[in-house]
C-alpha cells in the first residue's frame, strides 16, 4: 500500500500495528483516567489491533504528519480499493487512520484463540506476497548476538518489525498516540 500510495504522489507511514495489553489500556485511558481526547471505545483484547490485523497510517505533508480529514478521504478509498477495511467508512467514532484485514471479528478471534498471544503463535513468518510488491527486492537477515530476525528489501532499504527488534536489544517498547511517536527506553 505505501509503494502504491507513494506512486500516486501521496506519501504515508504505518503509524500504529499491533498493540500490546499495556498500550490497548493507556489508549482506552486516555481521556478517562488520563489528560488529552479519547481515541478508541476499546479495551483490550478488543480492538483488532491488539490481534495484529489491524493498522493506522499519517498522512505526511511537508515532513510532518496531517491528521486533516481531507487526506484521509483521498487515501481511505485507495485502501479499500486494495481490499482492505477502512475507518472512514463506520457511522459512529469514524476513524481514518485506520485499516483493517477484512473477514476479521474480534469474537471469531477470541472463540479460536482465546488471546492475542496465542493468535500471534500461529502467524507464518513469509515475504510471500511481498515479493511480488513494486520495489522489493528481496528478503534479508538481520542478526543480533545469534538472534536472527527476518527482514525484507524495500527500495534499498532493510526492513525489520521494530517491536521484535527493540525487544531483542531489551528495549521497551511505547506507543504515544497523541503525538504518533513510538519511544524506546531500557
Amino acid at each position: 500500500m505505501l509503494i502504491w500510495l507513494k506512486n500516486k504522489g501521496i506519501n504515508i507511514v504505518i503509524s500504529q500495528t499491533w498493540r500490546t495489553r499495556e498500550e490497548q489500556d493507556a489508549l482506552y485511558a486516555q481521556g478517562r483516567t488520563r489528560s488529552g481526547n479519547i481515541v478508541t471505545n476499546t479495551r483490550y483484547p478488543y480492538s483488532l489491533h491488539c490481534w495484529g490485523v489491524a493498522f493506522d497510517i499519517a498522512v505526511i505533508v511537508n515532513n510532518k504528519a496531517n491528521w486533516s480529514a481531507k487526506y484521509y478521504d483521498i487515501v481511505g478509498p485507495l485502501g479499500e480499493s486494495l481490499g482492505l477495511e477502512w475507518g472512514g467508512r463506520w457511522k459512529s467514532f469514524v476513524d481514518r487512520p485506520h485499516f483493517q484485514l477484512p473477514g476479521f471479528t474480534v469474537s471469531d478471534l477470541i472463540k479460536k484463540y482465546a488471546h492475542p498471544e496465542s493468535f500471534k503463535k500461529s502467524w507464518k513468518q513469509s515475504f510471500e506476497e511481498e515479493k511480488n510488491m513494486a520495489g522489493f527486492e528481496g528478503l534479508a537477515t538481520v542478526v543480533y548476538e545469534g538472534k536472527t530476525l527476518s527482514a525484507g528489501i524495500l527500495e534499498g532499504k532493510t526492513y525489520v518489525e521494530l517491536r521484535t527488534l527493540a525487544e531483542l536489544l531489551g528495549l521497551k517498547v511505547i506507543w504515544d498516540n497523541n503525538t504518533k511517536t513510538v519511544i524506546l527506553s531500557k
